[in-house]
């Protein structure tokens, strides 16, 4: 559809989730985690 296209993205290799005050889970990345780069894009 859009063959030139390239959105680079950032993604973590681990994630945990985390719960606030109000009882919302949240997926964040996980202490000592790394960035991956990610082209949402690109077929795997």
């Amino acid at each position: 559809m859009f063959p030139n296209l390239s959105v680079m993205w950032t993604r973590w290799s681990e994630y945990t989730v985390v719960t606030d005050r109000g009882g919302a889970e949240y997926l964040v990345p996980a202490p000592g985690a790394s960035a991956v780069s990610y082209d949402c894009a690109h077929e795997s």
